[in-house]
């Protein structure tokens, strides 16, 4: 895990006050000023359970080409990758814990690309997940001559990413 990924989780731990999870009201917005930009929250609905994407870094909508603010993540992507991404926030969402995804490959060997995702999940003034914050590390091959580098959708390839909760 990646330093700065590990000083998220490290935060994500000392707010749980004892508790399995943190509630959101226990976190501010100048708590995450290093990861600024690179984060994702999303609002976790039920009855049908949905993720609703409430707030979206600068950084990732660069990466994404579009900013998908507001929109339910089932509908911002597409098969196969839909259920690749949706089982990670259900698997977050479920086991109340966070998780780790890393992809070190890309569909675009001449931009290569590697992907540390940490997922973090807080409740929001009841017992139940109630938001899940995501961060993005991106780290880009020295590659000048790419003209276009791939959208973090093409870069999350179902097949090519590890996926594990922590502990």
């Amino acid at each position: 895990m990646l330093e700065t990924t590990s000083r998220l989780l490290d935060l994500w731990r000392a707010r749980c006050n004892g508790r399995d999870i943190p509630d959101r009201a226990n976190l501010h917005a100048e708590d995450f000023a290093p990861w600024m930009g690179r984060l994702v929250i999303c609002d976790v609905e039920r009855d049908p359970r949905r993720f609703r994407l409430r707030l979206i870094g600068t950084a990732v909508r660069e990466l994404d080409g579009r900013d998908y603010t507001g929109w339910y993540l089932d509908e911002a992507l597409e098969e196969p990758l839909r259920r690749h991404v949706l089982e990670q926030w259900a698997l977050c969402a479920d086991r109340r814990r966070p998780v780790l995804i890393n992809s070190a490959s890309s569909p675009h060997p001449a931009k290569q690309i590697e992907m540390e995702k940490l997922m973090v999940p807080f409740s929001t003034g009841a017992d139940a997940v109630g938001q899940i914050l995501t961060y993005f590390h991106i780290r880009r091959a020295n590659n000048r001559s790419a003209t276009r580098w791939p959208t973090l959708q093409e870069m999350e390839v179902p097949g090519f990413s590890s996926v594990r909760a922590i502990e």
